[in-house]
């Protein structure tokens, strides 16, 4: 009977050993995944980056009359990036407005700054010679150029610190280490890639 007892016992310890030992690692793994989900971005490229043979449609807003401290109340603000003569008011996001085919398109998954918050922005636009191909130049960019956000009044400074490009599969994966960031994509001309841009916040200025 003694011996039976200790038999349970060191049954029940070993039992207790291998729970604790699951949970432990349930507990790492679930800490691990969290913070790199915390870091990763998957969103379907596909739908906003169609073939190049797309229609051509006319551009909603001259560039040349934009002026940056304006309230814009039906827009998510402007872009500029100077190294390529680009200056475009974004979309709204919700609004149909918010296409490939019409303007910049700002992806879904978009975080804009707000005081306190992380803000992941991604931009994506078509390349090509037409109208709307406001992304042509976007390959001349290298690290260390500037991208500036004008949005609710503040002025945004990024800079550009990676660049690669991506087959097109129809989503893009990428982790960014920085909690405020801007990512910027189009085709690249006769191929079946994607290049993409990334840069990190740098300053943050009113208007």
């Amino acid at each position: 009977m003694l011996y039976s007892n200790k038999k349970k016992s060191k049954l029940l310890q070993l039992i207790l050993i291998v729970v604790f030992a699951i949970l432990t690692n349930l507990l790492i793994y679930t800490i691990k995944y969290q913070k790199s989900f915390k870091n990763t971005i998957i969103t379907k490229i596909n739908d906003f980056i169609p073939n190049i043979n797309y229609k051509i449609l006319e551009r909603n807003s001259s560039s040349k009359n934009i002026n940056p401290s304006q309230n814009i109340n039906d827009t998510n603000g402007i872009i500029e990036i100077p190294k390529i003569n680009l200056k475009e008011q974004l979309p709204n996001i919700n609004s149909t407005d918010n296409d490939v085919n019409k303007n910049i398109y700002i992806i879904k998954e978009s975080i804009f700054p707000l005081e306190g918050k992380n803000s992941h922005i991604i931009l994506a636009a078509h390349s090509g010679y037409n109208k709307i191909a406001y992304f042509k130049r976007l390959p001349e960019l290298v690290i260390g150029d500037d991208v500036y956000l004008y949005y609710n009044s503040k002025k945004y400074l990024y800079q550009i610190t990676t660049f690669f490009e991506i087959e097109k599969t129809g989503k893009l994966i990428y982790k960014t280490k920085s909690n405020n960031d801007i990512t910027l994509i189009t085709c690249l001309k006769g191929t079946n890639k994607q290049i993409v841009y990334q840069g990190i916040l740098i300053s943050t200025s009113n208007l």
